[in-house]
């Protein structure tokens, strides 16, 4: 028998859900799926950067979320859209609530 699986947009039912980077990600492993998220992802990381809007707290979890979530929100909420070699993870806790300064992970 093959497994299920989830395919297409993978809202929960009481509304929206958020790519994150998981806590048990190495730092490496971070940093390898965030220079892929903000370079051949095409996310625009420079809010993240020294100086910019969402750059603290300056944390490779943190950044790493960020570009993680605007590649997974603008191609569709799709499963595979939050992978980046399994150091992401879905949640539907919005993780702006964690960031001082940023608030644009909607």
């Amino acid at each position: 028998m093959r497994p299920i699986r989830a395919e297409g947009n993978t809202t929960f039912l009481d509304g929206r859900t958020w790519c994150v980077a998981r806590p048990s990600a190495s730092q490496a492993e971070l940093q390898r799926a965030l220079d892929w998220g903000c370079g051949i992802g095409r996310v625009d990381c420079s809010v993240i950067e020294k100086h910019g809007d969402c750059y603290e707290p300056d944390t490779i979890w943190s950044h790493a979320s960020f570009a993680f979530n605007g590649y997974y929100q603008t191609n569709g909420n799709n499963r595979i859209a939050c992978y980046f070699g399994g150091t992401a993870t879905l949640t539907k806790i919005n993780p702006s609530k964690f960031l001082a300064l940023c608030r644009v992970l909607k």
